[in-house]
């Protein structure tokens, strides 16, 4: 049932794109664009599949009364995850800017002030 839905969804996004760009000449665009809507759509499912699991799982824990253990925010793992998320979320930002083309630091001041 979900891959019918996927697929629909895809063959939409796609006979769209097909036809407002007329790329019925050439049959290997039409493909492209399929994998390119087919993505589209399996992103989001991902997104909601993901957020679906978490918030589940936050409503079961919630009703649960373990005493669960401490969370030790020292630990490697812990620090190291989120040292490479902090990563992450940097590189995103600066590749951002250099997108949007802020070069100068005065150009990126008021992103800093904001932002904080």
């Amino acid at each position: 049932m979900i891959f019918y839905f996927i697929f629909i969804c895809a063959y939409d996004v796609m006979t769209y794109y097909v036809l407002t760009l007329d790329f019925f000449a050439n049959t290997g665009f039409a493909y492209v664009y399929l994998g390119l809507a087919l993505a589209q759509v399996l992103i989001f499912l991902i997104a909601f599949g993901l957020l679906a699991f978490l918030g589940g799982r936050m409503i079961k824990e919630s009703f649960s009364n373990e005493d669960k253990c401490c969370f030790d925010p020292t630990r490697l793992k812990v620090v190291v995850t989120l040292a490479i998320a902090t990563s992450i979320d940097a590189l995103a930002i600066g590749i951002s800017f250099a997108f949007v083309g802020m070069n100068s630091f005065t150009s990126i001041l008021s992103p800093i002030v904001i932002i904080g």
